[in-house]
């Protein structure tokens, strides 16, 4: 009987665990990250991005703490985040000629229903930090909500053509 070789097995089952604790950091200077899928988060994540850009999608990130703490920085650059909507998100950041948006027409979980806590602090000079709420597999951004949403719209019925305004004896009416 073959055994599935051992990569295959999930982390725990091989002995790694995801961290519970720590700290992390990702800095973008005239360059890009980006995170998205399963990915371990830290308790801590500082995010610096100086003429660049950092996009972060925590929603199908293994949060690792119950309170997850970013930091974020943001020179002439931008920041962008998206969380799932089942955690209660906390943004207190400063812009100095840029800003911090979080989008509330999609609000985060009541802080008596969240799941985890997020909580975002930082500067933003010059650039932007940007938080988005979304469900998993829904799209980011307007080009991507366009595209998700087209095939889901119906077409609108054809106008008549020529041919099908005869009458019985072949003319045009």
């Amino acid at each position: 009987q073959a055994h599935p070789p051992a990569l295959a097995q999930p982390a725990a089952a091989r002995g790694l665990a995801l961290p519970t604790a720590g700290s992390g950091k990702l800095t973008a200077v005239f360059s890009g990250i980006e995170r998205r899928g399963t990915w371990a988060v830290p308790e801590k994540l500082k995010l610096r991005a100086v003429f660049g850009g950092i996009e972060l999608d925590l929603r199908t990130a293994e949060l690792t703490a119950d309170v997850t703490e970013l930091h974020c920085h943001a020179v002439f650059g931008g920041i962008d985040l998206t969380v799932p909507p089942d955690v209660y998100v906390e943004v207190t950041g400063t812009g100095i000629f840029g800003g911090f948006d979080q989008d509330h027409r999609h609000p985060s979980a009541p802080l008596e229903q969240a799941r985890k806590i997020v909580r975002i602090s930082g500067r933003a000079v010059f650039g932007g930090v940007s938080i988005r709420v979304r469900e998993a597999g829904e799209p980011d951004g307007l080009l991507g909500r366009i595209r998700h949403h087209r095939g889901r719209r119906r077409r609108p019925p054809e106008p008549p053509r020529l041919e099908d305004k005869r009458d019985d004896d072949g003319k045009y009416w």
